[in-house]
């Protein structure tokens, strides 16, 4: 086991992040935060489609033999309905946030990629609720909301320019996503 540990580590010439990189991540969530139509809040569940997500970020600041810290940015849209006894909802909502991420590099290892980080931005919502005794719509909830994320996630890459990437969130449209990676 020291060998294979000792010959990982000196064949690794690099990590996967690095000063001046530019990665960029497509990808699918799951969890996506649906909307109750008997309280009016969060519930989190499936929603009818999976959650699309485009992120991207650019070393910019090494951390000595920790790491780096990335600075990008993430879009993300998804849609969702609930089905509630008197009331049926559905919703749609669009998010742009601001990312900033630190990839630690103390394994060197050119394949394999862990990270942390927040992020923080907008979320636009379009919330229709609908009663399932009269069928009246009412009490839409349409507008914009300020939210803050914390993620965790972890990349592999395949060779030097596509991996595969998956993240564990609080606070975005989707709280897993799984997806490709494309190094620039």
């Amino acid at each position: 086991m020291a060998v294979a540990l000792v010959s990982t580590v000196s064949v690794a010439q690099s990590n996967v992040m690095n000063k001046g990189d530019f990665m960029m991540n497509v990808g699918l969530g799951i969890g996506y935060p649906t909307y109750s139509a008997y309280s009016y809040g969060y519930d989190y569940g499936f929603g009818i489609m999976p959650s699309i997500t485009v992120s991207g970020e650019y070393g910019m600041f090494p951390t000595g033999d920790i790491g780096i810290v990335t600075l990008g940015g993430i879009a993300s849209m998804g849609a969702s309905k609930s089905t509630g006894y008197y009331y049926n909802s559905s919703a749609f909502s669009t998010e742009l946030l601001f990312r900033g991420a630190w990839h630690l590099s103390v394994w060197n290892n050119p394949t394999f990629d862990v990270y942390a980080g927040v992020g923080t931005g907008v979320r636009i919502n379009s919330i229709k609720y609908t009663s399932n005794i009269s069928g009246t719509k009412f009490d839409n909830k349409n507008g914009t909301n300020f939210i803050i994320s914390e993620f965790v996630g972890a990349r592999y890459m395949m060779n030097e320019n596509f991996g595969f990437f998956g993240e564990f969130t609080n606070g975005e449209i989707s709280f897993s996503k799984i997806g490709v990676t494309f190094k620039f």
